[in-house]
């Protein structure tokens, strides 16, 4: 018996729904048929004492209720519950009708908002249902302190009716109470363990991503050799994630010559760092053929080309924005080649701020991505003078939001920010521009990796 019940009240169909809809399916059934168990013993009490109306109204409805459980099951869940509303609204105006100030029945009325509450989702539904309450509940006062009922025989019979009404909605009250009760304390168990799940499975990519980082760092170009070669210099590194689809890189060709470069693969996080170090042992394999910045990005283009094209996926578009500074630090001879990135060199001793500033113009192409597979880098030749600074760096800094109306910093005013600030020392430029920064960003999220290379010749 136990398991029939069970099988009606939450039937196999229902597992495909969401917890909140299943629950709510549960206890609608698990309602009409409580409300249809006591209109059957109402119903058959009214044919023993003869309260013929009450038994055909209670019968109706017990029919009516039943019906709202084979409609649930079957998937007509909304007609269902208006079908069950409106029949027990008609049932408790019927009672008053025909028997007047003999009944009691407006004690039920009070449940019904809440279950309305329940049982809809939309406030349009949930308004009207309580209005329509409202309405009825006043109909029911009106009817039994205003009309006598139809009802000739002995009152005695109807009266002892109230006790059992008043017990029974009572009954539905607690039933409902605690039919919620448990539901919420299965579904705060659930959400408990697959929190607990959740934990664990991020406690475990969390590792494995921060693993990925010692690996990631160990690809980059240690502080101490930056500062061995480029004496006076900064760097700001600031990835989005743990991992970083933005890199920096050195290499030194003689004892006064270095290959630099910062570089800016597409993504950011797992993926970006993914492409990232195939970048980088890209340009490692590169320089082993030449030190020529021009040369050495179309060995990458080629190479990486090659790579992704293994997979005979054509969609695949991934690539890198690069600058590639050769820079021989006893001549301050400096070569460069970019994809996408300018470079940027802040003249020392100008007439003004503004003319100190020159922009190389990169090549406007990325990396790999929809190039051809000989495309070629312009190589740049510039002289620099001792006092000059040059500005290697990915877009992430100028992308950032923030400011008091969370708009993007744009290139333009980090080129103000940077031309504004050259008179100071080098380092203290780069501790200026990580707080400049983080007070632009705010409380923005960061959306993308940032990372600026200056070095003061």
């Amino acid at each position: 018996m136990a398991t029939l019940l069970q099988n009606i009240i939450d039937p196999q169909s229902f597992s495909i729904l969401s917890f909140k809809d299943r629950q709510k399916r549960r206890l609608f059934n698990g309602g009409s048929l409580a409300g249809a168990f006591f209109c059957l013993f109402f119903s058959v009490i009214s044919f023993i004492t003869k309260l013929n109306w009450l038994a055909y109204l209670t019968g109706a409805d017990m029919f009516i209720l039943l019906g709202g459980v084979w409609l649930t099951n079957m998937g007509f869940f909304t007609l269902a519950r208006h079908t069950s509303f409106n029949s027990s609204m008609l049932l408790f105006i019927g009672l008053n009708y025909f028997y007047g100030t003999l009944t009691h029945t407006e004690i039920y009325l009070f449940m019904y908002p809440v279950i309305a509450i329940f049982m809809f989702d939309d406030k349009k539904s949930i308004f009207g249902y309580c209005i329509y309450f409202m309405a009825v509940f006043l109909l029911c006062l009106y009817l039994q302190n205003n009309f006598t009922g139809t009802y000739g025989g002995d009152t005695t019979e109807v009266r002892k009716f109230t006790v059992f009404n008043y017990l029974f909605a009572f009954g539905m009250i607690v039933f409902m109470v605690y039919a919620f009760k448990s539901e919420n304390l299965e579904y705060s168990q659930k959400i408990a363990e697959q929190k607990r799940a959740i934990e664990e499975k991020n406690k475990e990519i969390t590792d494995s991503i921060n693993y990925a980082k010692r690996i990631q760092d160990s690809l980059l170009t240690p502080h101490t050799v930056l500062n061995g070669y480029l004496k006076n210099n900064f760097l700001f590194f600031q990835p989005k994630d743990i991992v970083s689809g933005d890199f920096y890189w050195m290499h030194p060709v003689s004892d006064s010559e270095v290959l630099i470069a910062i570089g800016d693969c597409t993504g950011h996080g797992v993926p970006g760092a993914f492409v990232s170090s195939i970048c980088i042992n890209k340009l490692n394999e590169a320089i082993q053929k030449t030190s020529s910045p021009g040369k050495i990005l179309e060995n990458v283009n080629r190479e990486i080309k090659i790579n992704f094209g293994q997979t005979g996926n054509e969609n695949i578009r991934d690539g890198m924005d690069i600058i590639l500074c050769h820079f021989n630090t006893v001549t301050h001879k400096l070569k460069y080649a970019g994809a996408n990135r300018p470079l940027w060199i802040l003249k020392n001793g100008a007439l003004s701020a503004e003319n100190s500033f020159m922009e190389i113009k990169a090549d406007k192409i990325s990396i790999g991505g929809f190039t051809e597979g000989n495309q070629q880098f312009t190589e740049h030749n510039i002289d620099v003078q001792p006092g000059d600074t040059i500005y290697l760096f990915s877009d992430g800094f100028a992308d950032q939001f923030g400011g008091e109306n969370g708009k993007k910093m744009t290139t333009k005013r980090f080129r103000e920010w940077v031309i504004s600030n050259n008179n100071l020392p080098v380092v203290e430029i780069g501790d200026k521009m990580k707080a400049s920064y983080y007070a632009w960003k705010g409380k923005h999220e960061q959306i993308d990796d940032v990372t600026v290379l200056a070095i003061r010749v």
